[in-house]
C-alpha cells in the first residue's frame, strides 16, 4: 500500500528554503536551519561550475537559500540563495548586471546604456597584469595623478626623448634650460 504521507513529507524536504547557520570553508559546507529544531547534516555548495572554470563566494551565516536533498539530506546540496527582506535585491532593472561585495565595492554593467560602473571603497587599489599588454580605444579621461616606471611613449616621441631635447636645446643667444627637466 502506497503511505502518501510518507511520499508528501519526501517532496517537501527535496527542495526546501532555510537559512544559513554555520559555515566551514575546507571543504566548504554548510548546516542550514529549516526550523527552530530543524537543521542540516553538511550540505555541499552547488557552483555554477567546478571544473577548469570556476567560482568562489560562499554564502554567510544568516543568508536565505534553497535546498536540495534527495533522500533524506546527507547528499543535500545548497542550490542558490533567496532574496528576503534582511537582503534585498540589489537593482529594479532587467538591463543591469551588478555585483556587491561586503566591503562597499560595486561591479554594474547596464546593457541599455552600454556602461560599466565599477566603484571601490577608500584605500582600495587595482592591478590590471596583462604579459601580451592592455589596449584601450577611446577617449581616456584621467582625475588625479598619472605615475610610471617606464618611459612613456606617445605617437611622436617618449619623455625621455623629449627631456633629452629639451634639456640640450639652444639656438642663437638662448642658453640650455634651467632648471633641467627630470
Amino acid at each position: 500500500m502506497i503511505d502518501l504521507a510518507d511520499i508528501n513529507q519526501r517532496l517537501e524536504k527535496l527542495l526546501e528554503t532555510g537559512t544559513i547557520d554555520e559555515v566551514k570553508l575546507n571543504p566548504l559546507r554548510y548546516r542550514v536551519k529549516f526550523s527552530s529544531s530543524r537543521q542540516s547534516y553538511w550540505l555541499r555548495h552547488g557552483f555554477q561550475r567546478m571544473a577548469s572554470s570556476a567560482s568562489w563566494d560562499p554564502y554567510v551565516k544568516g543568508e536565505q537559500v534553497l535546498c536540495a536533498r534527495p533522500g533524506g539530506g546527507r547528499q543535500g546540496v545548497v542550490i542558490c540563495a533567496v532574496d528576503s527582506d534582511q537582503h534585498g535585491q540589489h537593482s529594479n532593472s532587467p538591463d543591469v548586471f551588478r555585483r556587491d561585495m561586503p566591503d562597499g565595492a560595486m561591479f554594474e554593467y547596464n546593457s541599455k546604456s552600454h556602461q560599466l560602473n565599477i566603484t571601490l571603497p577608500a584605500a582600495a587599489t587595482t592591478n590590471f597584469i596583462s604579459q601580451g599588454g592592455i589596449n584601450m580605444k577611446g577617449p581616456l579621461a584621467v582625475d588625479g595623478p598619472i605615475t610610471s616606471t617606464k618611459d612613456i611613449t606617445d605617437k611622436k616621441s617618449s619623455m625621455d626623448d623629449m627631456r633629452d631635447t629639451y634639456n640640450t636645446h639652444a639656438t642663437g643667444n638662448h642658453v640650455p634650460p634651467a632648471p633641467e627637466m627630470t
